[in-house]
């Protein structure tokens, strides 16, 4: 099990990598959303969280967020599709290109076609 140990509150908890499904910028806190757990909600910067997480399996795709490529869905309109059902993530455009490099080449369908911020083809 790979373990991240952050504070909450006035303690330090292990949380386990494999049971995050995506990281949420609050002020200068992160929530750190968790299946069949409760959210953390740590003081840490999102860039320090970025640093400490595998990057084959989390991508920042977003200023307030960072998900776990395997609730990757779908992509459609700027938005992630996550397998929780009805959540939505949204992909800012400084994260854009690398988000859509990393999509078309993981998913079933690379060669489908994703319009882009102008609602022109792009590939």
């Amino acid at each position: 099990m790979e373990s991240l140990s952050l504070k909450s509150g006035h303690q330090f908890i292990e949380v386990d990598i494999g049971e995050i499904t995506h990281l949420e910028a609050m002020d200068n806190y992160v929530k750190i959303y968790r299946r069949e757990k409760p959210l953390v909600i740590t003081q840490i910067t999102m860039k320090e969280m970025e640093r400490r997480l595998p990057a084959d399996r989390f991508r920042r795709v977003h200023r307030s967020y960072i998900i776990a490529l395997d609730q990757i869905e779908k992509y459609a309109h700027r938005k992630i599709f996550c397998r929780q059902p009805d959540l939505r993530i949204p992909v800012g455009r400084k994260y854009l290109p690398d988000f859509l490099d990393y999509y078309r080449s993981n998913f079933e369908n690379p060669n489908a076609d994703i319009k882009n911020e102008s609602g022109q083809m792009s590939l």
